[in-house]
């Protein structure tokens, strides 16, 4: 449920009804509003102060608070964006191994001050009890990151009845063979194993010409399946972000601990009732595929054509997002305990509030893992990937029929749908305080300013729950238990508190 933040504002109407009750004078009291007789909205505070600095009267009868937050929320426990327990030793050739790396983190998202507004409305009676109810909401605090040439790892199972995983692949070299192809580039999958089997396009014939030892044909052969290299997963442009936002409302019995002292000598009020929090987040993952302009594949043949220069090269899971929303829906039991002072004009309350809720959380992730549709002519079985975390820059000549050897043929990668929702509950303890300065304007209105903190436990982080798990991904049962701390300045008005 969205808040709209006009309804908010829409509580300024009471404070105006007030005025138009009590234009600084007494209104007799009615049956329906009761507790406005000695409501004096524009009176001078001097007629609520001692000469001696005593403080005014407690007021009794209805009450109004509106305030303006500048708040802002802890950012999520410092997680890995990309699986952290799994670096393989990964190759471009077949010969060279170097460990797959993890080039980013959620250290991007950092606190920052967001605007909000705080509601109080309630009653007080002649005996000192009362009621009271309270709602607060912050808006969205975001944080984006941008990053080029960044690796991030999956962790890939190996698939039953095969021997290989979603990020193997065969690496697809050339070969000018005018008894194949016709003086046609033609690729092949690379012999890894040197056992003169080309991975899954079969067993080569070799013949001596000119005491060159030359492939002049391919006959059919089991797939060899010790071609097989483990492929580097990285992404030419990484965009992450990261927003949240936070509501409540609590309704509360009040009752009077000390009527009759001196308001200098201070005041304590003891609170019970229920309160409801909603705090929800969001972590959104782009992975750019690099581009692969001046390569033309004949998937059928299959023939390589050199149409341009070979400007960059492509990453292995193409272009992959997600989107990982985590809602808390925090309910239960609170009490709360207030002391207030004033002398003079200048007054000090505090408030401290404990409440022991269930948290109901809700875990959703979308996307896509290696959407192909903008992998231009490449056949979804192929792929290119950069060397040592550059790009290729070369200008390959269509004339020369050069082709560097960085074409890769995936047999088990495929483009998946990511859909996910887990549903948990936990304990989620709230403990609030709330330190504020109040001046005395009118004999009911007051200038209040303040530091409020709120801390909340057991509580779901989006960016903490992401399982990077190929080939749908999916969440994790950990990160759903992180303490969130929201904490900042507020200043309005109260009327008649």
């Amino acid at each position: 449920m969205s808040i709209n933040r006009s309804k908010l504002w829409l509580a300024l109407g009471l404070p105006l009804l007030f005025a138009s009750m009590a234009w600084g004078q007494e209104l007799p009291d009615n049956e329906w509003v009761p507790g406005v007789r000695d409501f004096q909205a524009f009176a001078p505070a001097s007629s609520t102060t001692s000469p001696y600095g005593s403080g005014p009267k407690r007021s009794r009868g209805w009450f109004f608070t509106i305030e303006d937050l500048a708040w802002s929320t802890s950012a999520p426990e410092r997680t890995t964006i990309g699986d952290a327990n799994f670096t393989p030793l990964v190759s471009y050739d077949g010969q060279g191994y170097f460990q797959q790396q993890n080039s980013l983190d959620t250290a991007f998202i950092q606190p920052s001050l967001r605007q909000g507004e705080r509601l109080q409305l309630g009653y007080v009676g002649e005996d000192g009890k009362g009621w009271m109810v309270g709602t607060f909401v912050v808006h969205s605090q975001t944080s984006t990151a941008a990053n080029s040439n960044a690796g991030v790892s999956f962790f890939s199972p190996n698939i039953p009845g095969v021997p290989g995983t979603e990020t193997e692949g065969f690496i697809d070299n050339y070969t000018n063979s005018a008894s194949i192809t016709g003086n046609q580039p033609i690729v092949l999958d690379t012999d890894v194993n040197h056992n003169n089997v080309f991975g899954g396009d079969g067993r080569g014939i070799i013949q001596n010409i000119g005491g060159v030892p030359t492939l002049v044909g391919i006959v059919p052969a089991p797939v060899d399946w010790g071609d097989l290299i483990q492929l580097p997963i990285y992404f030419q442009q990484v965009v992450t972000k990261y927003s949240s936002n936070i509501w409540g409302i609590e309704v509360m019995r009040t009752w009077w601990l000390s009527k009759s002292r001196r308001a200098d000598h201070g005041y304590w009020d003891v609170m019970a009732g229920v309160r409801y929090i909603r705090f929800r987040d969001q972590f959104y993952f782009s992975g750019q595929n690099y581009t692969n302009t001046g390569i033309t594949l004949n998937a059928t043949t299959p023939v390589v054509t050199v149409t341009g220069p070979i400007q960059e090269v492509g990453g292995l899971l193409g272009n992959t997002f997600f989107n990982q929303n985590a809602a808390n829906y925090l309910v239960g039991p609170q009490v709360g305990l207030r002391w207030t002072k004033q002398r003079g004009r200048l007054g000090f309350n505090a408030e401290g509030r404990f409440a022991g809720a269930a948290n109901f959380q809700t875990i959703q992730q979308t996307g896509q893992i290696n959407d192909l549709q903008n992998n231009h002519s490449l056949n979804t079985t192929m792929v290119r990937v950069p060397i040592e975390n550059n790009l290729v820059n070369t200008a390959h000549a269509a004339a020369t029929g050069a082709l560097p050897a960085l074409l890769y043929d995936t047999p088990f990668l495929q483009s998946t749908a990511v859909h996910h929702t887990q549903h948990s509950t936990q304990f989620s303890p709230i403990g609030e305080l709330r330190l504020n300065m109040t001046y005395q304007i009118f004999r009911n209105v007051q200038a209040t300013v303040g530091w409020t903190g709120l801390v909340m436990g057991g509580i779901a982080r989006s960016s903490s729950t992401v399982s990077y798990t190929l080939p749908d991904m999916g969440i994790l049962n950990s990160g759903n238990r992180q303490v969130l701390f929201v904490q900042g300045l507020n200043f309005g008005i109260n009327i008649n508190r």
